[in-house]
């Protein structure tokens, strides 16, 4: 933790320069890193070796463009932020962490230019059971700066992570990892970016059937968000505008089996990208990955590229009303593959596939003669003869659930910017790597390192290795 800028008299007679150089060597040599010497960084610490004892108490006193670093321990406050300070955590993960209770948020911005970053939160269930849980963090106005948070809850149920409104061009959401969702509204403009936002998978908690899927919700019109290289379960636009970039879009309780019985599906659950109901705003997708869903994608959507695989339901058409343009959804250069049913259309439905590619599925395309399904130069299969589309994402899984079980195959199609995602399990192998990637892992995740080589080998390679 961070020491107190409170230092014993004595070094007033070694004079400025003297004391500083002896703060650098004992900062230094202590903790391995600069102590907080400026006048514009404050700590908060529970035993009073800080400038303050509670987050809230150094918010009010300090000054706009200030440093909060929060010392170790847990904190049950709501911290009103009305000023544009940055607030840290000064630990490992899991050292410093918030409640979210019944008394409300754990933080509520209210038009500021403010940054929270390096906290984990723990929201817990309240009093009432009927009662939504309060939201992390409630944000109204200001373009903040939201990184590197992690939430978890006490129950495997759905809340939110963050409640956004009425904010700036500028707002970030960057490097987070949440079992809630965040929920976009009333004016809200904002970059959602590299977050992981996925519900609970718990072996100590059975599956619970009513379990919301977690990710990114826009509910007003006036809502503007970049959603770029999340992975959620779900992203749900009621209204509002968004553009959807190189996300992994993928559910969690799909049985594998389903995929392999082509009729009799059921259509319930969630979609994994719902736009159902809009059609002045229609959401762009592109490069996404969306997978391991009932369906994966409803409503008026423009998607361009990506990949749509191992679904119940690959697209769902309609019905929209009769054959009006404006609710038919759009879908260029993509791929439809290994679903029960490629593109399943109602009656007095409509789409328009150009240039895309149907393989593998159980049907390709399920369409009453009222339905209007327009095909335009569709690609041969061929096209997509390797494991994942450009800076997309490989999934594996050392148990054979993936259709990928090896690291090194993963790897060896891989393509710059793409990322390998490992399953739970213990992988034993060597792993040459030579491009650009990122190979990312998750609790649960173990490396036995084998004993005729080390576990990966780097030539030249701007990769990132994580989470094992």
């Amino acid at each position: 933790t961070r020491m107190s800028r409170r230092w014993p008299r004595f070094f007033e007679a070694f004079g400025a320069a003297a004391a500083a150089g002896l703060l650098l060597v004992v900062g230094i040599a202590l903790f391995g890193r600069l102590l907080p010497t400026g006048d514009d960084e404050f700590v908060v610490a529970f035993d009073g070796s800080g400038d303050y004892t509670t987050v809230s108490e150094a918010v009010e006193a300090v000054d706009d463009g200030a440093v909060i670093w929060l010392g170790p321990g847990t904190y049950e406050e709501t911290v009103e932020v009305t000023t544009d300070v940055e607030i840290r955590g000064d630990g490992e993960p899991g050292e410093v962490v918030f409640l979210v209770t019944d008394a409300g948020p754990a933080f509520r911005l209210r038009d500021a230019d403010a940054t929270i970053r390096d906290i984990t939160f723990i929201s817990q269930a309240p009093a009432d059971p009927s009662a939504d849980r309060r939201p992390v963090l409630d944000i109204r106005g200001g373009t903040p700066t939201i990184e590197n948070l992690v939430v978890r809850a006490d129950a495997p149920v759905w809340y939110r992570f963050i409640k956004l409104n009425e904010t700036g061009e500028g707002t970030v959401i960057r490097g987070n990892e949440s079992s809630g969702s965040i929920v976009a509204n009333q004016g809200a403009i904002a970059l959602i970016e590299n977050n992981v936002l996925l519900s609970i998978d718990d072996p100590d908690w059975p599956d619970v059937p009513e379990r919301k899927a977690v990710g990114i919700e826009l509910e007003r019109a006036d809502v503007d968000l970049l959603i770029r290289g999340n992975e959620v379960n779900s992203i749900s636009v009621m209204a509002g505008h968004a553009q959807i970039v190189g996300n992994s879009i993928h559910g969690t309780t799909l049985p594998l089996s389903m995929r392999e019985v082509p009729d009799g599906w059921v259509l319930g659950g969630e979609c994994g990208v719902n736009a159902i109901g809009i059609a002045e705003a229609r959401p762009v997708l592109e490069d996404n990955q969306v997978y391991d869903h009932a369906t994966a994608l409803c409503g008026p959507l423009d998607l361009r590229g990506g990949e749509i695989y191992d679904n119940g339901i690959g697209l769902l058409v309609g019905p929209q009303g009769p054959l009006d343009p404006r609710f038919a959804p759009s879908l260029t250069e993509s791929v439809i593959r290994n679903n029960g049913i490629g593109v399943q259309a109602e009656a007095f439905s409509e789409a328009v596939l150009t240039d895309v590619a149907l393989c593998g599925n159980g049907v390709d395309i399920d369409a009453p003669i009222t339905a209007n399904i327009v095909q335009t130069g569709n690609a041969e299969c061929a096209v997509v003869d390797r494991m994942a589309p450009e800076n997309g994402l490989l999934t594996v899984a050392a148990d054979g659930t993936s259709r990928i079980s090896s690291i090194a195959d993963a790897v060896t199609v891989a393509r710059d910017g793409d990322v390998v995602h490992l399953e739970p399990g213990t992988y034993t192998e060597t792993i040459e790597v030579t491009r650009d990637i990122e190979i990312r892992g998750q609790p649960g995740v173990i490396f036995r390192i084998p004993s005729e080589g080390p576990a990966f080998e780097l030539t030249d390679a701007d990769a990132v290795i994580s989470g094992i």
